[in-house]
């Protein structure tokens, strides 16, 4: 699994690397070599650093920055949001949100903060990454550059067999992961509004007297909700 973050992370640095912004980075855009190699496609919607915006919403919700879904403008910190939700899925083997429907109220639970749950399998080095990687704060998640070089020194350090805190982590994982194994198979609820392909939609800092009082009626709604679904998934 470390292979395949690294050989995504090594692609995100180079697209950053000739100032491109992806834009559109999911793990449907993801293509797997083998099962340690991938790639990342279709630079169809990329643009370049500083160019100008229309403030369009465009991709797939869950792979979304907050800064996006608020104010439709993306930068490379906003990339970084979206690798740190295909880590978390190459990680956990399962797919953001799968078990919430995608339309505006989750929109707005992930731009007020809602990430999805991490395995306590993982390894704690590899948890921290991918929480720094969608840090609400764009400016608090770590470059393209830095997230390659950090999961390349991992997989060397694998490779080597060195005694390091990243092997010993992976060791204690895997060990936990076997114990807690379930004994029957467990199929997440899924919901017909789970949208799983890329789509344009309007960003939450929208203008208009209307859509404004809509907003501000909306953490009460969000909430709601959202205790429902907790409710609905401890029962389950």
């Amino acid at each position: 699994k470390l292979s395949l973050l690294e050989c995504i992370a090594f692609d995100l640095k180079i697209i950053h690397s000739h100032k491109l912004i992806h834009r559109d980075l999911h793990s449907g855009n993801i293509l797997l070599a083998t099962f340690q190699s991938a790639y990342i496609a279709d630079l169809g919607l990329s643009t370049m650093v500083n160019t100008k915006s229309n403030n369009k919403v465009y991709g797939i919700l869950p792979y979304i920055a907050p800064e996006v879904l608020y104010n439709g403008i993306y930068k490379m910190e906003s990339d970084v949001y979206s690798f740190g939700i295909i880590a978390y899925e190459i990680v956990s083997s399962l797919q953001a949100y799968n078990n919430i429907p995608h339309d505006i109220y989750l929109q707005r639970m992930i731009y007020n903060g809602l990430r999805p749950r991490i395995p306590k399998h993982t390894p704690q080095l590899v948890t921290e990454l991918i929480i720094k990687c969608w840090s609400a704060q764009p400016d608090q998640r770590p470059t393209s550059v830095e997230i390659y070089d950090i999961i390349n020194t991992w997989n060397n350090d694998i490779l080597n067999n060195r005694s390091t805190e990243i092997v010993t982590q992976i060791e204690e994982a895997n060990k936990m992961r076997v114990s807690n194994m379930p004994t029957s198979s467990h199929i997440n609820s899924s919901y017909p509004e789970e949208i799983y392909v890329s789509m344009q939609f309007d960003h939450l800092n929208t203008t208009g007297t209307g859509n404004v009082k809509l907003l501000e009626s909306f953490n009460t709604i969000i909430l709601i909700k959202y205790i429902f679904l907790l409710i609905k998934r401890k029962s389950q």
